[in-house]
């Protein structure tokens, strides 16, 4: 695994993380859809930095608790518009390149949804899913999930709900998947 500040499969790290650690967690935060799905397609496709196969199936889940409050403005994600790695690093967390308060949700989600099929265009062999987390009431979030998964789009209101969508994810991968691990960069 690569020793990127971005990703890491230290137990120790991940635990300090202020995803899990609300004491360091931004105070601004909110839900950027659309770097779940650059970090996404990093991991997938980049031989150098994340050890990416060119010859394994690519499969690309996307869990979203709702809908995007941050989007992109601009493709500035270290990738240009035809997916060709940049030799620029991106800074998640210093950036122009999105927009967005962290509470309210763009109109439509147009950027996020062009961003995302603009991504999916460029990696067609990836098969993508979306799952949505307490997502069921909120009819904003369900252009988002089907642009996210469009071989399959799933909600989840608890964790039963949660196995059922991941258990119907495997089952239609798991025919084309051999050899595989799984790897939680958070």
């Amino acid at each position: 695994f690569s020793s990127n500040a971005s990703f890491t499969s230290n137990y120790n790290q991940l635990l300090e993380s202020s995803i899990y650690n609300s004491g360091s967690a931004p105070s601004s935060s909110g839900t950027p859809t659309f770097l779940g799905v650059d970090a996404g397609y990093r991991m997938l496709t980049d031989t150098s930095n994340y050890g990416a196969r060119s010859d394994s199936v690519k499969v690309l889940i996307i869990l979203t608790d709702g809908q995007p409050t941050f989007w992109p403005i601009t493709y500035s994600t270290g990738f240009n518009k035809d997916n060709v790695k940049s030799n620029s690093s991106y800074d998640y967390y210093k950036t122009s390149g999105y927009d967005g308060n962290g509470t309210k949700s763009e109109s439509n989600h147009t950027s996020t949804i062009n961003f995302v099929n603009q991504r999916a265009n460029a990696n067609p062999g990836v098969s993508k899913y979306s799952i949505g987390i307490s997502t069921v009431n909120d009819s904003g979030i369900k252009s988002v999930l089907k642009a996210l998964g469009p071989d399959g789009t799933f909600e989840a209101s608890n964790q039963q709900d949660l196995m059922d969508a991941l258990d119907k994810i495997r089952t239609s991968i798991s025919k084309s998947i051999q050899e595989g691990s799984l790897i939680d960069p958070m």
